[in-house]
């Protein structure tokens, strides 16, 4: 056998790059790409998330109108439009895989949707819960459409996955497992009865969470008045 040709061989072997079609059933469990190995060479742990330079960008559950509120907050049925990004003048990814789950039992909630020739739907249960890609061509940024889940699902977390083409002497050929922030369910507590205020206030429903007033003629926080 031809040396060049037994090379390449083996390295098809030790680096495995994005599956074509998109991850297998068992990537589903973790969000880990299953059946990838990790270079002999490398630097970082491939669940770091703090030093894993693709990272998944949440800024449409912010509120640009009022950029001093960081935390992330979502509308059950409403659509936000999430970007899987590479690090600037660093490789492309080729693989990626994304799913958000409750913090509350680790269930996956809202849908994907909006597909593009790069992205499907995964082999997850159900398949929309999960979007992956459906090439193993070079991604810089791929936008991904997400649905929230109804009222009263709770807070969420995105859990993702990336794999890169391995160059020798490179970092890690993938990233599993990776989490984001949590972003919060906006809820009326107001309209639910869920607020403390006090039967003498008013409740006044606001993005993250209620303010009490003292109704006129009454004084004090509005939790007691």
């Amino acid at each position: 056998m031809n040396i060049a040709v037994a090379a390449l061989l083996l390295a098809g072997v030790a680096y495995v790059h994005a599956l074509p079609g998109g991850p297998p059933l068992g990537a589903c469990a973790n969000i880990f790409p299953v059946g990838h190995t990790n270079p002999p060479n490398a630097v970082n742990n491939p669940t770091d998330n703090e030093n894993n330079p693709y990272q998944l960008n949440l800024d449409a559950f912010l509120n640009a109108s009022d950029p001093q509120r960081t935390t992330l907050l979502y509308s059950p049925g409403e659509v936000y439009e999430l970007t899987v990004t590479a690090p600037q003048g660093g490789a492309p990814y080729r693989g990626v895989m994304v799913q958000a789950r409750t913090t509350v039992d680790g269930s996956p909630v809202g849908s994907f949707s909006s597909f593009t020739a790069l992205t499907r739907a995964s082999l997850c249960t159900p398949p929309e819960s999960a979007v992956t890609h459906n090439s193993r061509a070079d991604k810089t940024s791929e936008v991904l459409t997400w649905t929230a889940p109804s009222a009263g699902t709770g807070n969420v977390q995105f859990l993702y996955a990336v794999v890169i083409e391995y160059f020798p002497g490179s970092a890690n050929m993938f990233y599993g497992t990776l989490t984001t922030g949590v972003v919060r369910e906006i809820v009326d507590e107001c309209a639910t009865g869920a607020d403390n205020c006090d039967d003498d206030a008013t409740c006044t429903d606001t993005a993250e969470g209620f303010e009490c007033t003292c109704n006129p003629g009454f004084t004090g926080n509005g939790v007691t008045c």
